[in-house]
């Protein structure tokens, strides 16, 4: 899968994410009001930013240059740690509900292992035999 293929799949289960967390956030403003909706809005947002900046990580990775794969490798924890800081400033500031926010930023890694993973597999497998390529396992 190209570089384009990553971001089209990250995309694609950015837009998967969003319509979700629209729907449990009016779930969460029914039962629980406007503030922990928001907070569960922002957590959402948070994670789908994450989500769709892994297509740049596998992108930066696939690179021919050893200067492009070393940023995709610091880019990885990058993402983690901006994700901890987008987080953990408003909780510590008790700009938002924590609960909320951690649940709203959960479901959408829930839905990124649960949609973009295998649709990673899926994708490599036709490109496994697209390129006529026979898998042959030796019994141990």
């Amino acid at each position: 899968m190209g570089a384009a293929g990553h971001w089209r799949l990250a995309i694609r289960c950015g837009a998967l994410a969003c319509a979700g967390a629209a729907a449990a956030g009016g779930v969460v403003w029914w039962v629980l009001g406007p503030a922990h909706a928001g907070a569960f809005g922002y957590g959402a947002g948070v994670g789908v930013l994450s989500l769709v900046s892994v297509a740049g990580t596998v992108s930066l990775l696939a690179g021919r240059s050893f200067r492009s794969r070393a940023l995709g490798v610091g880019s990885f924890p990058a993402r983690y740690l901006c994700v901890v800081a987008a987080l953990g400033l408003p909780a510590y500031w008790e700009a938002w509900p924590v609960l909320p926010m951690a649940a709203g930023v959960c479901g959408v890694y829930l839905v990124e292992n649960l949609v973009l993973v295998p649709g990673l597999m899926v994708a490599g497998g036709r490109r496994r035999r697209k390129r006529g390529v026979l898998e042959r396992r030796v019994a141990a």
